[in-house]
């Protein structure tokens, strides 16, 4: 079909499949899916009834109701106009079931436009119902007027290019196709078809439900609100955890639904409907629990607390295992922390400021349901952190800050020192009798002490291990700021303490710890193999374990088309090819390749139906080549579809009706990269060319 609308690629896919259902977004829902078609059979019979009534009536009266689109396209070769596909459809449905279908612009937007607008869609050729294809830049529509079974169907069309001869306009009336979703019309092979646009069936609105459960063997109503276009409502109920549904309601006429169900938990879902097969919508499914009937019982309270955050009240309760509840009361969150002053002058004396906390009922909170931390050093200028730290019937923390302030005068400073010790930092800092400080530098405090080893095994010798000091700052402490000493008799099988004590800038003692194994019997298994394990006294056996890298080249994206050829490689590769043809309108440039206007026809052929004849450069444009074309099956020479003049509305190129251009089908590539691993077994020898190597070891 063609028309004054440009060609959009068509994305074929029905939003409104079965599987669609919210209530399990998994392989359950095509179970649901499954079960519910059988269930439905009888309702479908009846909901298709409704569709059926799309009645087949005599050939639509195509004269204008309103009709968005175009009465005549192309002027036929007896001097008569084609009416597009696009107009003629859309004035049966009008014609034929009185409703006036949207714009949907040309042909091949049908399909989603109609989606989109909540129009039911699906793969059956119901009498009244419209079949979309997809091809060329338009594609084509058609009103449906029998359903014959086994993919067969017969169609009253426009836009019907080889009915030029006829007087007819471009119209058809009862024209059988077998074409089943996804196969291609018997006359034109580019067109594909999508489906079938049902036009008296909207898709319904989403329902929302609610659930009022019940005890045990009561009643629990499920309820909903009421959506456009639905003519009934189906209600699922699920076990917990279970993918097919235990309570199936089929046709419910109204906005709730009750039933009784044992103690247990579940899920519901509702759907509502307007077509059993083509138009529902599934709510999202919501989660209850049914509990055991009471039991006369004498209660038993429990109280219970959830606390307070600094955000959210909390509160307290009395529960009973029965679910009852008494003297709940409300714990207001600390909604405002405040100091008593945020600023000071410096003088020397240890600032604290006292915090006051009321909560979201503007109500004191005790000072027992919190602890204050104060910043240490806090007589300096500069700014102070005071942390509160909530408990009791309150959770979370909260810190606030206060500054210290100096005066301006000559500032004396004198060097001060604070050591670091084994777990929190020092410094050295100048301060001046007016509280400032300058030059502070941190000394960090030794967070790691390592030694060179922590563990030897029995060679009789002495054993005296390295010290390494690392700060907080990740960079090595000298020597000189630590004395280490070592236990007695370090050559025995043991365990002996190394003493690491600080001095200088730092204060503080730590001792570590290294043991002395005997010599061992068995198989000993290592990442890393001791330096004291040696072959002269040691078994020593390794395993590797290696790896290999492969790269291929696998598909990277669809398909795509260039009239010009590309240059391949491994990253892109020649797929395909097809010849095509078009004429139309002169704009200047009388060359098949060359013409910028709009044209009145376009014409495909696959590669593999046709022989390539002759070819050359073409006349306005010598990059690209023509070629003439011969049908493989009797030779004959393939013109365009418009006979051999290749007449258009305002102009024709004669002998060129027989000029072809190949349409190059490309496809991308990309590396794609495996890493394998594999390993060896024990063995006495080492490979340098493994990338991992363990080890075992035993005495001999």
């Amino acid at each position: 079909m063609k028309q004054e609308y440009k060609h959009a690629e068509h994305f074929h896919r029905s939003r409104h499949a079965r599987s669609d259902l919210s209530v399990k977004k998994d392989e359950t829902a095509g179970k649901e899916n499954a079960m519910k078609k059988k269930l439905l059979k009888k309702l479908m019979v009846l909901a298709l009834s409704a569709v059926t009534a799309f009645s087949a009536v005599p050939a639509a009266t195509v004269t204008a109701a309103g009709n968005p689109y175009p009465t005549t396209q192309d002027v036929d070769r007896d001097g008569l106009y084609e009416i597009p596909c696009t107009r003629f459809a859309w004035q049966c449905v009008y014609d034929r079931q009185g409703i006036a279908l949207p714009a949907w612009g040309n042909a091949v937007s049908w399909w989603q436009n109609a989606i989109n607008q909540g129009y039911a869609v699906g793969n059956e050729p119901v009498p009244g119902s419209i079949a979309v294809w997809s091809g060329d830049y338009y594609g084509h529509v058609a009103y449906v007027t029998a359903n014959l079974g086994n993919n067969r169907f017969t169609v009253d069309e426009g836009g019907r290019t080889d009915k030029d001869q006829t007087s007819s306009h471009g119209v058809a009336y009862g024209y059988t196709l077998t074409n089943a979703v996804g196969g291609r019309r018997p006359y034109d092979s580019n067109k594909v078809l999508l489906g079938f646009i049902y036009p008296g069936v909207r898709v319904p609105g989403k329902p929302y439900v609610s659930v009022n459960p019940g005890k045990a063997n009561q009643t629990t109503t499920f309820s909903w609100n009421a959506t456009s276009y639905a003519r009934y409502y189906d209600v699922y109920v699920y076990k917990a955890g279970e993918s097919n549904p235990m309570r199936v309601q089929y046709g419910v006429n109204g906005t709730s639904w009750s039933c009784t169900l044992p103690a247990g938990n579940y899920r519901v879902a509702v759907a509502s409907v307007n077509h059993a097969q083509y138009a529902y919508t599934f709510s999202d499914s919501v989660n209850f629990t049914v509990q055991a009937a009471p039991v006369t019982h004498t209660h038993s309270y429990q109280r219970v607390t959830v606390k307070a955050t600094t955000t959210a009240n909390g509160y307290t309760q009395e529960q009973c295992r029965c679910g009852s509840i008494q003297n709940k009361q409300i714990i207001y969150y600390p909604k405002k922390i405040q100091l008593s002053r945020t600023s000071y002058t410096y003088n020397g004396k240890v600032k604290k400021p006292t915090v006051k906390v009321t909560d979201s009922n503007n109500r004191v909170i005790s000072a027992d349901n919190y602890t204050v931390t104060y910043s240490a050093g806090r007589k300096y200028v500069g700014t102070y952190r005071v942390t509160v730290r909530f408990k009791g019937n309150y959770s979370g923390t909260v810190t606030k800050t206060f500054k210290i302030t100096g005066k301006a005068h000559k500032h004396s400073y004198k060097k001060q020192v604070k050591k670091a010790t084994t777990s929190r930092n020092g410094y050295v800092q100048y301060l001046c009798s007016c509280g400032a400080v300058t030059g502070k530098k941190t000394i960090y405090y030794p967070k790691t002490i390592k030694l060179s080893a922590t563990s030897y095994t029995y060679d009789g010798k002495v054993k005296t291990p390295k010290v390494k000091v690392t700060g907080a700052n990740k960079k090595t402490i000298s020597s000189g700021n630590y004395k280490v000493t070592y236990s007695r008799g370090r050559k025995n099988v043991g365990t002996y303490k190394v003493t690491v004590k600080f001095k200088g800038n730092y204060s503080g003692t730590v001792t570590k710890t290294f043991k002395i194994k005997a010599k061992p019997k068995n198989w000993v298994y290592v990442d890393t193999l001791p330096k004291n394990i040696t072959s002269d006294k040691y078994m020593i056996q390794y395993k590797h374990t290696y790896q290999k890298t492969t790269s291929s080249y696998v598909n990277d994206g669809g398909v795509y088309e260039s009239v010009r050829p590309l240059e391949t490689s491994a990253s892109r590769q020649l797929v395909g090819y097809y010849y095509y043809h078009f004429c139309g309108p002169n704009t200047g440039q009388n060359v098949n390749f060359a013409q910028t206007g709009p044209y009145v026809h376009f014409d495909s052929v696959a590669a593999s139906q046709v022989t390539v004849a002759a070819s050359g450069a073409d006349g306005d444009d010598p990059s690209i080549t023509y070629y003439l074309l011969n049908w493989n099956g009797n030779g004959s020479r393939v013109w365009c579809s418009s006979g051999t003049t290749c007449n258009g509305a305002y102009g024709s190129h004669g002998a060129r009706g027989q000029a072809w251009y190949r349409m190059n089908q490309y496809q991308n590539k990309k590396l794609q990269t495996q890493t394998t691993t594999s390993e060896s077994d024990w063995t006495t020898g080492k490979d340098s060319t493994a990338v991992k190597t363990v080890y075992r070891y035993k005495a001999k």
